[in-house]
């Protein structure tokens, strides 16, 4: 599966999906826009690493809609058509990937903290002390599983990829696009 990140305007992106098999599959307007790392952005990589075959990407390769992407195409007739067969799929796929996509939400915030406290850029350095007292109480609150899950190593290769996709993120222009391939099978899967 190939999942494009596109610039569309001065602080807007989008994400089109492309899957083996299955229909491409869209979001125009995603929230979380970052001129650092896109959100959606952040929860791809994360779940890669986390090995999370649920999360939101996960149910995008299994044929789903996340709850949010739409078929990609300019054919209503067809779209609609398409629509109602991933809705439930995608429902199903939500529903059994509720506590994946919960780890990844969390997951993804701890992991935005730990690589601007680690970055060299001041911005991001900022950024991290403006966070760490609510980062603080907030792991203090996550489930064992959850905080185990997010051991150094994960979050080491989690900052590194962030570092890579920063960078080719921070070069796009609007219309440009950053592409991340999902595996077949994810090499820390769950």
């Amino acid at each position: 599966m190939e999942v494009h990140f596109v610039r569309t305007g001065e602080k807007r992106y989008g994400v089109t999906v492309i899957r083996k098999d299955q229909p491409a599959v869209e979001r125009n307007s995603c929230p979380g826009y970052d001129p650092f790392i896109p959100h959606d952005l952040m929860h791809l990589i994360v779940e890669m690493e986390l090995g999370l075959n649920r999360g939101i990407f996960g149910q995008l390769a299994n044929g789903g809609n996340a709850g949010s992407f739409v078929p990609a195409g300019d054919s209503p007739r067809e779209n609609t058509r398409l629509r109602k067969r991933t809705k439930k799929r995608g429902d199903k796929l939500l529903r059994q990937g509720h506590d994946e996509c919960l780890l990844s939400e969390h997951a993804s915030y701890i992991c935005m903290y730990e690589w601007f406290a680690r970055s060299k850029d001041p911005k991001l350095r900022k950024r991290a002390s403006e966070m760490a007292s609510h980062i603080k109480s907030f792991r203090g609150t996550l489930p064992r599983s959850e905080a185990n899950a997010l051991n150094e190593d994960v979050i080491t290769r989690v900052c590194a990829r962030l570092d890579d996709f920063s960078a080719r993120w921070s070069a796009v222009r609007i219309g440009e696009s950053v592409t991340v391939e999902w595996p077949e099978s994810l090499p820390h899967a769950r």
